[in-house]
């Protein structure tokens, strides 16, 4: 394949809407915390409100306990919906001042991001 060759083909594949897919240990250089420290927190912070709520978290916490990380913890479990409301505001209480504190030092331009390399090269015109 020429130089000429795989530009155009670069080109074809920007055009379709290409999807970038990160894994959440992409945030980790940016000092946001990952699944571990996350796992730990919910198990500090949640509090089951009820019967059903206190036997579905015994479980992740068990599954926890035995050595799954947070996502297999939490996979296949009949979890209350209020305990999932519960999870996600905590979740959300966990990654919320990280997330804040990067979000500034990029728009302050104090940070860089790789992507904004691949972005620029994909909309740099020649």
């Amino acid at each position: 394949m020429t130089l000429e060759e795989i530009a155009f083909f670069c080109q074809s594949c920007a055009s379709k809407s290409p999807a970038i897919v990160l894994g959440s240990g992409a945030s980790i250089p940016y000092g946001i915390k990952g699944m571990t420290e996350l796992a730990n927190w919910l198990v500090a912070e949640v509090t089951p409100q009820c019967e059903p709520e206190t036997d579905a978290w015994t479980l992740v916490r068990t599954a926890l306990a035995n050595g799954d990380h947070l996502e297999q913890a939490l996979e296949n479990k009949a979890l209350p919906e209020t305990l999932v409301i519960q999870i996600v505001r905590r979740t959300w209480d966990f990654i919320s001042l990280d997330d804040y504190i990067l979000f500034k030092s990029a728009i302050s331009g104090n940070t860089q991001f790789p992507l904004q390399e691949l972005f620029a090269g994909l909309f740099r015109s020649t």
